[in-house]
């Protein structure tokens, strides 16, 4: 399909692919810390120790990004020489089944099931980036800038309503696993959407041949290949970075604001109020005056000065500062996209997304193996080694700008 975004039909389809892909994360994200930190728990021991509760909260949290870096830049790397939508179609199923999973895993009281659950629902995790990949197959070269931006609102605003809606299902059912049936019907909705609206192709079909070993580690082409090199490595910093602080934000949040299971939710709306403010009052001003290469450095500047000034919020500076971070996240993460996209031909879209999604997954699990004894160490450790992490970015970043 020639490249446009003349098609408001297949770009809202797309839209809503992403929207319901990131309100089901949204969906299940704040109920963790109740599954697993609180002692009255419905899915672990209340004899359980809190070093016990702490490495199964970092278990937890890594495993789904774990199996975001098994499958993403392998879904990715395997559309753009089969097609998006069948891929769709797999990741959608996956996810429906796992959130099933998870929620089996916690009516039976059984966190090995629940676990299980999470890695399974990250390897089937794909969707994202095949519809971000499908987004910039359908754009033209000068608007893949803006329409990442339109990507990041779709994402933000599943952002801000899956946790609405976590909410909204604890107030009416009282259970935990109330989310995970939500997200379960949002998934086969989407799947069904996709079905009837997406055509069978939106990119140019490599002609390359498929070899299993390759697409398995197409990952590495963000560190290796020397026209985005520099750009992979900031890229998986500052994602280290990003998940030090979002996994461990909710169990601060929990335990020193002694946030319950909709306070957390309420809390991560407020991630996608920032974000939201960053795409329609901050992002168009920059694009329209600096290069990418600039709006990308603003934003690492931003959310590094953001992040070491951490151990000075307190109370509402808390909410404030988490509305801002979110904010320099999707500004930086935008910029970065749109220098990946325009370094790579359009047959390896696929692959770039797919791989930026598994470098996420890296990152997240690097956080998650250390998560755990950084916790129980200082509630402030994690954020403090996610700075160490900013300074490596502007370091290895400054010399692109």
């Amino acid at each position: 399909m020639t490249p446009t975004n003349r098609n408001p039909l297949l770009f809202a389809v797309l839209m809503m692919t992403i929207v319901i892909d990131v309100m089901g994360m949204g969906l299940v994200i704040p109920v963790l810390p109740g599954l697993l930190l609180s002692p009255h728990s419905h899915l672990i021991p209340e004899s359980t120790s809190l070093l016990s509760r702490d490495w199964l909260y970092a278990i937890t949290m890594g495993v789904w990004p774990l199996g975001m870096f098994f499958g993403n830049a392998f879904v990715g790397a395997l559309s753009d020489r089969l097609g998006r939508k069948p891929l769709l179609q797999g990741s959608l199923l996956g996810m429906s089944l796992t959130y099933g999973l998870g929620w089996l895993g916690i009516v039976i009281h059984n966190p090995f099931l629940f676990i299980i659950s999470r890695l399974l629902n990250g390897i089937a995790s794909g969707s994202f980036v095949l519809a971000q990949a499908s987004v910039i197959d359908i754009s033209p070269q000068n608007r893949v800038t803006q329409n990442i931006g339109w990507i990041t609102f779709a994402a933000t605003f599943g952002f801000v309503i899956g946790p609405l809606s976590s909410s909204l299902m604890l107030l009416i059912l009282h259970q935990l696993y109330a989310p995970f049936i939500l997200a379960t019907g949002l998934a086969l909705v989407n799947l069904l959407l996709l079905t009837l609206l997406l055509p069978k192709s939106t990119q140019q079909i490599s002609k390359n041949p498929t070899h299993f070993l390759k697409i398995l580690f197409a990952f590495t082409i963000l560190l290796r290949d020397k026209r985005i090199r520099i750009l992979g490595q900031t890229f998986l910093i500052f994602q280290i970075a990003w998940g030090f602080y979002v996994q461990d934000i909710m169990a601060f949040m929990a335990q020193r604001e002694h946030l319950g299971a909709v306070g957390e939710a309420l809390f991560m709306s407020v991630f996608g109020i920032g974000s939201v403010l960053n795409l329609l009052l901050v992002q168009p001003r920059l694009l329209k005056k600096y290069p990418l290469k600039r709006v990308a450095w603003i934003g690492l500047l931003a959310f590094s000065i953001l992040m070491a000034l951490f151990p000075l919020y307190h109370g509402i500076g808390l909410w404030v500062s988490a509305m801002l971070l979110c904010g320099a996240n999707v500004l930086l993460y935008s910029a970065l996209m749109g220098l990946f996209s325009s370094a790579v031909g359009p047959d390896e879209q696929g692959q770039i997304m797919g791989s930026a999604g598994s470098l996420f997954g890296i990152a997240w699990s690097i956080n998650a193996i250390t998560l755990g004894p950084l916790m129980h160490w200082s509630l402030y450790a994690p954020i403090e080694l996610a700075v160490l992490c900013l300074v490596v970015a502007i370091w290895r970043f400054r010399g692109l700008v």
